[in-house]
């Protein structure tokens, strides 16, 4: 996790953390990656928001993912 900001008020607390999945297909003996980039913000201790979107890279399958968008909500106890 890289920090943008400082802890602090509404404009504190934003960090980024950076994602990369190397995908190996045994049965068609293929290979792919997707990268994400999630951009978060510390709300409180324990609560973090956070988008994150991702891209597929050198997709050979149909199945395979061509980009992606995930918006969350982490709560630490």
């Amino acid at each position: 996790m890289q920090p943008l900001t400082k802890p602090g008020p509404w404009w504190g607390g934003f960090f980024l953390l950076p994602e990369f999945q190397p995908i190996y297909d045994f049965e068609t003996d293929d290979f792919s990656l997707w990268i994400g980039v999630e951009l978060g913000k510390i709300l409180a201790p324990g609560r973090i928001a956070y988008i994150k979107p991702g891209w597929g890279i050198d997709n050979s399958e149909l199945t395979d993912r061509k980009s992606t968008f995930e918006v969350g909500f982490r709560w630490f106890f």
